[in-house]
């Protein structure tokens, strides 16, 4: 998606102004796309093969991090054959990435706000979020990439709008969505402490919840020095256009450290996964255990699931936020 605006031939020594700026620019991005491969990688692995991560939601987290782990192939992929379509597809990514994050605040909105008296068989099924996961890899696709193949000009100008626009209105909705979820909560709350009989814990809903926060915090501060210099050279290049025989994009450093940004938040994404999220901090420990020794692995696997049947009932239960019981009383 950053990508997009390589068209020009422009040598990047000039953009960092020595040739040590571009070098180290060089050594980030090759770094931060091998990381954000492997981490993604690990990650999606993880979600396939560990039991207690076969849970609804990670449904939306394992389209993010396919999103991802994407990102660092074609991203290089674009850079090294600079082709419009191979531009068109990191573009779709990151619509499709920044679509994904939309629909997990939906999903938590729906079930803790606007449905809480609704059973999990009828908000957020598996069906549903598989479904989402599909519809936004392929609205995207069916309307960006045939515009790649029909006019290249066009393409750049709706794709290098379109982006930064998706952007601030979706993280407009997030912030939205996730205020109106805390409100919720503190509500909820209140009405468990007056009432001491009412022991309910939803602290592993809370926990989810602030790493779904810390998310989206993340992926705005990576994406948005993109987006606003996106914004002033789609309008300096064609919508106030300078030079009537050029329409390429030339780049500046402030792209590139757009650029820099938006590569960082793939890589980081997995590492707040293990870090935020309770289920994936225990469970990639039990994937590495499967490498060493397969008979090992599926032993553990099965004691652990026969033994704590119960409990992960219950996490399955409680993740999504029931206030059932506290509205009608």
């Amino acid at each position: 998606m950053a990508f997009i605006v390589m068209n020009c031939s422009a040598d990047t020594m000039e953009v960092f102004a020595t040739p040590t700026g571009a070098t180290l620019f060089s050594i980030y991005f090759v770094l931060i796309c091998i990381c954000s491969i492997v981490e993604n990688a690990i990650i999606l692995t993880a979600i396939i093969r560990v039991k207690r991560l076969h849970k609804r939601r990670n449904i939306l987290i394992f389209n993010l991090a396919v999103t991802d782990l994407m990102a660092g192939v074609i991203y290089p992929c674009s850079t090294i054959l600079n082709t419009v379509y191979m531009e068109s597809i990191g573009f779709i990514i990151g619509i499709v990435s920044v679509f994904t994050i939309l629909a997990i605040a939906t999903e938590r909105f729906l079930k803790i706000v606007v449905f809480p008296k609704r059973s999990n068989s009828y908000i957020g099924t598996t069906r549903q979020l598989v479904g989402a996961s599909i519809f936004a890899w392929v609205i995207p696709s069916v309307i960006l990439l045939p515009l790649s193949l029909y006019d290249d000009t066009l393409h750049i100008v709706i794709s290098l709008t379109l982006g930064p626009l998706c952007i601030f209105v979706v993280m407009t909705a997030i912030s939205v969505l996730y205020f109106a979820i805390y409100i919720k909560i503190r509500s909820h709350d209140k009405r468990m402490q007056t009432n001491l009989n009412r022991t309910e814990n939803y602290s592993l809903t809370k926990l989810v919840l602030k790493a779904y926060v810390v998310i989206v915090v993340v992926y705005a501060i990576c994406w948005l020095p993109w987006a606003i210099e996106s914004f002033r050279n789609i309008y300096t290049t064609y919508y106030d256009i300078i030079d009537e025989e050029s329409h390429c994009i030339p780049p500046t450093l402030a792209f590139f450290i757009g650029v820099a940004m938006v590569l960082l938040n793939s890589a980081v994404n997995p590492i707040i996964y293990w870090l935020r999220l309770p289920d994936f901090r225990k469970g990639i420990p039990e994937l590495f255990g499967c490498c060493k020794t397969k008979n090992t692995c599926f032993k553990s696997v099965h004691n652990s699931s026969s033994q704590n049947t119960t409990s992960i009932g219950h996490i399955t239960h409680t993740d999504d936020l029931n206030l059932t019981q506290q509205d009608r009383k």
